[in-house]
Formats: C-alpha cells, structure tokens, sequence
C-alpha cells in the first residue's frame, strides 16, 4: 500500500511539473515571442512620420545578461508612450527570464546612449 502511495505521489508530481508552460517552450518559441514582442515595440515607435525632431525621444530597450540595455529606440512624444512604455518593460522582463531559462551569454559591453534623435527622409535616426 505504502509503495502505491509513493507511486501516485511521484505520478501526480510528474504530471504537476509537465504541466507548466514554462517548461514546454523551446528556445525556439521563447526567441520568437521575444521577437514578437520587440516587433510590436518597433511598431508602435515608427508609427508616426518623423518630420520634426523636437517632437521624438529616445529609450532603452532590452536587457543584457550582465546589465544595462541592448539598445536604444526612437519615439515620437505624441504617441501613447504608457503602452510604449508598459511594453518595453514587458520585453525587458520577458528577455530577463529568456537569457536565465536558456544560459544566454552576453559581452557585458555597456551600450552606448544616443545623444540625439535627428529625422532623415522621414524616419527618426538616433544619433550618437
């Protein structure tokens, strides 16, 4: 009795653990959410014509294994830049558990910040 005991324990431990999302996930699928994710912030930060460079900012966005951002981003101010924003953190946690889940390495180079945003046939440019 006892040792059916420690079966269905072990069995119901087992199914418990393959039950989570996270572990079902490949690197594969787990890139190619980050991916999307980073797309849909592309997206919504070149929304807009750039014609007037007063009118864009910059952020960070990304997170390298060591700290500090993998790159910047430009946005025109007018957009809504809490989504913008709620979406970054969003990658920024999301990339955090991709580069601990999967032992990712990084250079541990710190990214250079822009100084500026200028607008080039239309489209923001970082300037640096």
């Amino acid at each position: 009795m006892r040792t059916l005991l420690v079966i269905a324990i072990g069995v119901f431990a087992g199914l418990m653990t393959s039950c989570d999302p996270e572990e079902e996930s490949t690197q594969q699928q787990d890139l190619a959410s980050l991916n999307e994710l980073l797309l849909e912030i592309e997206l919504l930060a070149s929304s807009k014509d750039c014609s007037d460079a007063a009118e864009w900012d910059f952020t960070g966005i990304g997170n390298k294994v060591c700290g500090g951002y993998t790159g910047f981003i430009a946005y025109p101010k007018d957009i809504d830049t809490d989504l913008l924003f709620r979406k970054i953190e969003e990658h920024i946690e999301a990339q955090t558990i991709y580069n601990q889940k999967w032992g990712i390495a990084s250079d541990c180079a710190i990214t250079v910040e822009p100084t500026s945003v200028i607008c080039q046939e239309g489209k923001a440019v970082l300037t640096y």
